[in-house]
């Protein structure tokens, strides 16, 4: 459509001519009307007596407007829509020239801590409540404020920390922190670097949520950042930090953590401030209360993380085993042992590992060996099947609660090489017991002890 350009001030009869006509009125002596199309929309172009002709087009989004009006809205509305797919990047979109993305390419991935914790991205720890992840992190937060050796790597220059707990108050925080410097023998200079060093918020009263919801349909996410998101970019760009500690991940993030697009806008926001701060964060999390679940919620959780780490409580030794889950920028790195004394966890040396982890195993070959001559003074002969009620292995992990099978078959064949126990056949000859299940004859586990 040809629509000769008016001055504005051409438009205003018109205008006050298309109102009457909706409001029921005829048209004026000497003008005309006809019906039309315009890009797909309905039309009415009305026609003066000096034959200047007005079209008016029913918009998209309902309504009439004069068609320079319609045209410059429509090319304002594909403006801000441009705009917006630039915004969700944080930034227009560049194509870097290959050898720039070669040379970027060549600069090793640089760690807070090495091989765990790298910068300009997100790592979640998770573990069930009560793993000691709060304290753990707390002893690791204060290892890096003053340069020490964490997680058995080599020591580094120190690094400022900053450590939001909203679970703990100034009370329990200043007590395990107190214990945490003496177990560490922190004193003199080391004291002053650490003051200096780790920041450790008052947030017990504060709303910590990190994103809101979002009414406006045409957004390109669910949720946008909430006021807390901005006070602690604040806090980041004022104090500086190498590292930022966030616990726990529930007072973050208070929307529907089933929801995919909420929980993939959430990890990116944290992710490009980790990026565009060039600082470490760590996400500590509670698992779904599914035993075998290591994360809650969405998949997104573990896709949009670039390192993940799981924390597992044995709550008969006291420790903490350590166990990378997810690792972009590194080879797995290997499983470490955290282990609560005198009112602080810190993680073991790998020779007091070594040693822990042997003596965890005669401790738990010592209960299996008991579970055994229980059954064995009850009359009852425990088979050799994997997966059945009667067999050793299930009646172990009903009786210890939170063992994983595969430690229960290590502590089963250390008895074994031991001479502790044996194999025998159960099938009533030569005075042995007679242990069947529907028709065939079973093995079952015997004491040395009954044996004889």
């Amino acid at each position: 459509m040809q629509q000769k350009s008016y001055p504005r001030e051409q438009w205003s009869k018109p205008t006050q001519i298309i109102k009457a006509l909706y409001g029921g009125r005829d048209l004026p002596d000497g003008w005309t009307r006809e019906e039309g199309q315009y890009e797909g929309h309905s039309t009415i172009t009305l026609t003066n007596e000096e034959g200047q002709e007005f079209t008016f087009i029913n918009e998209p989004l309902g309504g009439l407007s004069a068609l320079p009006d319609y045209q410059e809205k429509m090319e304002e509305r594909l403006s801000r829509r441009k705009l917006k797919s630039v915004d969700a990047f944080g930034k227009p979109l560049q194509i870097p020239d290959l050898d720039a993305l070669l040379l970027a390419g060549s600069v090793p991935e640089e760690f807070v801590i090495p091989g765990w914790v790298p910068r300009g991205c997100l790592t979640l720890l998770y573990g069930a409540g009560g793993t000691g992840k709060t304290a753990l992190m707390l002893t690791t937060a204060a290892r890096l404020a003053i340069g020490r050796s964490v997680f058995n790597e080599l020591p580094q220059l120190p690094f400022k920390v900053l450590f939001f707990s909203s679970e703990d108050g100034r009370k329990q925080t200043g007590r395990r922190l107190r214990s945490i410097i003496s177990r560490l023998g922190i004193d003199g200079e080391e004291y002053e670097t650490l003051k200096e060093n780790l920041r450790l918020p008052d947030v017990e009263r504060v709303n910590m949520s990190m994103v809101r919801e979002t009414n406006d349909k045409s957004a390109r996410s669910t949720v946008v950042p909430s006021a807390f998101y901005h006070v602690l970019l604040n806090v980041i760009k004022q104090e500086a930090p190498d590292i930022v500690i966030l616990d726990p991940l529930s007072d973050l993030f208070e929307l529907n953590e089933n929801d995919r697009m909420q929980v993939s806008s959430f990890m990116r926001l944290m992710h490009n401030l980790a990026l565009d701060q060039n600082i470490a964060i760590i996400l500590i999390g509670h698992p779904g209360k599914s035993e075998d679940s290591e994360y809650s919620g969405s998949t997104a959780w573990n896709n949009k993380a670039r390192y993940r780490i799981w924390a597992r409580l044995d709550r008969d030794t006291h420790t903490v085993e350590l166990r990378q889950k997810k690792h972009q920028y590194s080879q797995q790195a290997k499983a470490l042992f955290a282990k609560w004394e005198d009112g602080a966890i810190d993680v073991m040396l790998p020779e007091d590992t070594h040693m822990h982890i042997e003596t965890r195993r005669a401790e738990l070959a010592n209960k299996v060996y008991d579970i055994l001559e229980g059954q064995e003074r009850l009359g009852k002969h425990p088979t050799t099947q994997t997966r059945a009620e009667s067999g050793l292995i299930s009646i172990v992990m009903q009786r210890l609660d939170g063992r994983k099978k595969v430690d229960v078959v290590a502590g089963i064949d250390q008895l074994l090489e031991a001479g502790r126990i044996a194999i025998v056949r159960g099938d009533g000859k030569d005075g042995r017991p007679r242990v069947k299940s529907g028709g065939t004859t079973l093995d079952f586990y015997a004491t040395r002890k009954s044996m004889t």
